[in-house]
């Protein structure tokens, strides 16, 4: 039937459904810890500004999930996939649509989910806009998912991005640059998580048992461990530049804590 695809590979329907399979398990798993992804985002927010805070959010998840869905549009309208260098493609001529189909699938489901998120974003921020402050915060108490669930979606569409790229540079260039792809982008998927973790494990509360008055004296006198000062700072005390960075964010937290204690208003804000 002129719908099916042509080739001598009896199982190009393989490669698409393996996609499916992985973007359905990657929201599944999403939908498991969107609540926790919420929680930690919103842990450390003052409540007064947790609206605002949150269409900030939403704002730049929508317009991250919308420049995505530019490029995955783009990698949908290359030109099909052509060895360059190699001829593989001769010796088994079924590969080359087994790859193209499985590519295509990964760029087709990681543009909707892209689109998802984007009205996701959309869809919470219509319903938060008109809500008072008060009534906000009841909304996240009620629905703490709608923080969560526009970011999994994208992690989703990146992976299946990622996906996509390796399927076509190893359908053009062959194994060794397909290598690289995966090498690279495990790499990069390995930093993000770390910088997630230790974005996520943030507590101001907790930040520098001994206070802060120690940013207002001489660098030779400063902490000399991160887990002393809050800081890693503290091992560049050397250099000018931070010993000022030290010091104004110092005076500023320190201005802040005596104006709770005071009542007066701090001026920095």
């Amino acid at each position: 039937m002129g719908w099916w695809a042509d080739s001598v590979s009896d199982h190009h329907y393989a490669g698409p459904l393996v996609i499916c399979v992985v973007g359905a398990v990657v929201l599944l798993i999403g939908q498991v810890i969107t609540t926790r992804i919420s929680a930690d985002i919103l842990e450390n927010c003052a409540p007064a500004s947790l609206k605002e805070s949150a269409k900030s959010i939403w704002t730049n998840i929508g317009v991250t999930s919308a420049l995505m869905l530019t490029l995955v549009a783009a990698m949908l309208q290359v030109d099909p996939i052509g060895a360059v260098g190699f001829t593989i493609f001769e010796e088994d001529p079924g590969l080359l649509i087994d790859i193209q189909q499985t590519y295509v699938a990964a760029v087709v489901t990681s543009f909707l989910l892209n689109l998802m998120c984007m009205l996701l974003c959309v869809i919470n921020m219509s319903y938060v806009e008109p809500l008072t402050a008060t009534d906000a915060i009841k909304f996240f108490f009620d629905r703490p998912d709608t923080l969560g669930d526009p970011i999994t979606v994208l992690i989703c569409a990146a992976l299946l991005m990622w996906i996509a790229l390796i399927l076509w540079v190893l359908g053009t260039y062959g194994m060794t640059l397909a290598i690289v792809s995966v090498f690279v982008g495990l790499v990069i998927w390995i930093c993000v998580s770390m910088q997630w973790i230790v974005n996520g494990s943030f507590n101001p509360e907790a930040l520098a048992p001994g206070g802060f008055k120690w940013t207002q004296d001489d660098p030779s006198e400063w902490p000399t461990s991160k887990a002393k000062s809050g800081t890693k700072m503290v091992g560049l005390r050397k250099s000018k530049q931070i010993q000022r960075l030290v010091k104004k964010l110092g005076k500023a937290i320190l201005d802040e804590e005596e104006s709770l204690i005071t009542g007066e208003p701090n001026k920095v804000w």
